[in-house]
């Protein structure tokens, strides 16, 4: 496993995560390195989760008519770092707890990708603020994960 991958997964709870949630966020580092972008955020998780292609998080992010197009154009237009070292954006750690917190409000004692899309619609990081400008409400994406799990969110 990329060391990378073993660096984001170490500022959550590290072996909870399903394999699929882990394939997620090393497709998210392949689109930062693909895009050149030295720091990777939840903006690079989003794509990640969607480029994987079969967990929920991809359906849910489908069914709201997200495209990988318009996530990875987002992401070319942004201003990036010039660092030469990959750096991981403090958002991540926001995203990986709030997975977490939903994972255990759900009884749940694993990670999955549709734990990282709720994590992602946390308040104040990018992958959140990515999704509004895409005209999605950050309830309505919650809500459509819980249904996919068969859960009433609350």
């Amino acid at each position: 496993m990329d060391t990378r991958v073993q660096n984001i997964l170490a500022l959550g709870q590290p072996g909870r995560e399903t394999d699929r949630a882990r394939n997620c966020i090393a497709l998210a580092i392949e689109c930062a390195d693909e895009l050149g972008n030295q720091e990777f955020d939840s903006c690079h998780l989003l794509s990640g989760l969607y480029r994987e292609g079969k967990g929920i998080a991809f359906h849910v992010l489908k069914h709201f008519a997200v495209t990988q197009r318009q996530i990875d154009d987002t992401l070319r237009s942004r201003q990036t770092s010039t660092s030469d070292q990959f750096q991981i954006n403090r958002d991540i750690k926001d995203v990986l707890n709030a997975a977490f917190a939903a994972a255990r409000e759900m009884s749940h004692t694993y990670i999955g990708t549709e734990h990282l899309l709720i994590g992602a619609t946390s308040e104040n990081v990018g992958a959140a603020k990515m999704l509004i400008g895409f005209g999605l409400s950050l309830s309505d994406v919650q809500i459509e994960v819980y249904h996919w799990l068969g859960h009433r969110l609350g």
